[in-house]
């Protein structure tokens, strides 16, 4: 556990195991300088959570690669894509830059995490407010709401697709 702002490795060189490090850790390693923060703990934490959901797969590929592969930001969320919760928030954690990744407190509130009934009660929630909406003048949120359809149930973002037909 690393208390806020403090680095997670006070040493000279970088802790963990080649191909799941964080970015700044590898160019410690390398011989660079870089801080590091928790954020390399939700690095590694993404793609824990990826190879769990993928049943083994690593986001950047073979063990030969890997370094190379996190260096370059050349990673793969192909196989999560299923999982548009999952594509999501391991895009934020394994960002290529550690501000860019979220407070770990953030992954553990994202709806990844949410249990089916949570879920239902965001979206009854969010159907009540979009229909009061609709009927005032200003619909910013119904119209962020829609934009942001494709992320939430993936594709193309047609809600009728998804539907089971006897529905």
């Amino acid at each position: 556990r690393v208390v806020d702002n403090q680095a997670s490795f006070e040493t000279v060189g970088a802790g963990g195991s080649p191909g799941w490090q964080a970015p700044e850790q590898l160019i410690l390693r390398g011989g660079g300088s870089a801080r590091q923060t928790a954020a390399v703990d939700v690095f590694s934490s993404g793609l824990l959570i990826h190879y769990s959901l993928t049943g083994g797969k690593h986001p950047y590929g073979e063990n030969f690669d890997r370094d190379g592969a996190i260096l370059k930001g050349q990673k793969s969320l192909d196989d999560v894509a299923v999982i548009p919760c999952a594509s999501d928030i391991l895009i934020s954690m394994l960002a290529d830059s550690p501000d860019d990744r979220p407070y770990i407190s953030e992954v553990l509130e994202h709806p990844l995490w949410w249990t089916a009934h949570q879920r239902l009660g965001f979206i009854i929630d969010i159907s009540d407010r979009v229909e009061v909406e609709d009927r005032a003048e200003d619909d910013t949120i119904f119209i962020a709401l829609e934009a942001l359809s494709g992320v939430a149930i993936g594709g193309d973002g047609e809600w009728v697709g998804k539907l089971d037909d006897s529905l």
